[in-house]
């Protein structure tokens, strides 16, 4: 049955509205969300999977970099994943992702991110948790107050203000993407009714920081929503909650996303802010050479990881390897000891930092000595990997 599967972009714009009623029926949205949505992402950047001319499912690409290690490597998000109910328990899913892995690989990506309706697909797929957006809420009153060092003046919420002082902020920390544009676009989008406010922190010419928030007023108060909000430094930080007390005459709660270990926390006094909830996003590597090639590492690391590694969807990559790090950077080789033997599911996992190398031996995801698995520990240590935005 799979045979008779071919998997394409968008042709035309009758197979665009067909893709509009695919996202709005598997995601419970309208139509008219659906078209928003395909809009701002570009029809380029969908694909379809046909049998014979009938489209069965599709996806998107969003092609995108991603921080680790303070550089930039080259990722594909993959966003709005459906099948339509008639095929679906078929093999037409995983086609489907298979497909699109290829396409990424032969692109010349690296990495691949996404949100996991369903775990087992993606898993199947390659794709394993790589790292967390949690959303959190405080009380506007138990902020508390705080030296506001920094001036903090109204600024135009655009993608053209904002990236530089957001890229500047996100190299500091994995897993945060280096954004699309459609990513923006839905930060910063707001119904007719809806205002939204932004606010930079420092001078024009330093700028240190910044936050975009909406509010509004239900049965639990006053709510103020961090659409985005960045701080380079601890003074543009302590200068942003001090800010955020300032609204508690009116505001009873503010909201955000950010990570599991968001650094804005521990400048509270007390352990007063709430996660509300949280979701694991899923990463895959595409190209592994590419993959630690383009990444950064600890700068006072230096060694050799020998491994060996076993991917059932993309076989380029089901080989052995040496891991070179020195001074920040890695290189690759094909070849060496194998000493460690993992999926390519449990490199994603080490690759992040979402699980010690020990964590992952005890899984049965990985096999090796321990003083391999001590330098892989070593070389992939960082902060705990997060990301604001859904996509």
């Amino acid at each position: 049955m799979t045979c008779a599967l071919t998997y394409r972009p968008l042709a035309n714009d009758q197979e665009k509205q067909l893709f509009q009623s695919l996202d709005a029926q598997c995601f419970v949205g309208s139509d008219s969300g659906a078209e928003t949505y395909l809009n701002q992402v570009g029809a380029e950047n969908f694909r379809v999977l046909c049998r014979s001319e009938q489209i069965v499912g599709g996806l998107c690409i969003l092609p995108m970099r991603q921080w680790w290690g303070g550089q930039r490597v080259s990722m594909a998000g993959i966003a709005a994943v459906g099948i339509f109910p008639e095929y679906r328990g078929d093999g037409s899913a995983i086609h489907l992702m298979r497909s699109g892995i290829q396409e990424l690989y032969d692109s010349g990506f690296a990495i691949s991110v996404l949100y996991p309706a369903t775990q087992r697909l993606y898993r199947k797929a390659g794709y394993e948790q790589g790292g967390t957006r949690c959303a959190w809420e405080i009380r506007t009153d138990q902020i508390g107050r705080f030296e506001r060092s920094l001036p903090i003046t109204p600024i135009s919420p655009e993608p053209d203000v904002l990236n530089p002082i957001y890229e500047q902020y996100a190299s500091q920390y994995n897993g945060l993407s280096d954004r699309h544009s459609s990513i923006w676009q839905q930060k910063l989008y707001t119904k007719a009714d809806e205002l939204i406010y932004g606010y930079g922190v420092g001078s024009v010419e330093t700028p240190q920081g910044y936050v975009v928030f909406t509010q509004k007023r239900d049965q639990e108060g006053g709510i103020l929503s961090i659409r985005d909000w960045t701080a380079t430094t601890v003074e543009a930080a302590t200068s942003l909650w001090n800010f955020l007390y300032g609204h508690r005459s009116q505001i009873d709660r503010v909201r955000w996303s950010s990570g599991i270990s968001d650094p804005m926390l521990p400048l509270l006094a007390e352990q007063v802010a709430q996660m509300t909830g949280i979701e694991y996003w899923m990463l895959r590597i595409i190209n592994v050479p590419l993959a630690l090639e383009q990444r950064g590492y600890p700068s006072h690391v230096t060694g050799e990881f020998h491994f060996q590694v076993q991917d059932d969807g993309l076989e380029a990559n089901t080989t052995s390897y040496v891991l070179t790090v020195e001074k920040g950077r890695g290189t690759v080789q094909t070849g060496g000891r194998s000493d460690t033997q993992l999926t390519i599911r449990a490199l994603a996992s080490l690759y992040s930092g979402r699980h010690h190398p020990q964590q992952l031996k005890w899984l049965g995801w990985l096999t090796g000595p321990d003083d391999s698995l001590a330098i892989a520990a070593q070389i992939f240590a960082g902060s705990p990997p997060w990301i604001a935005e859904f996509f």
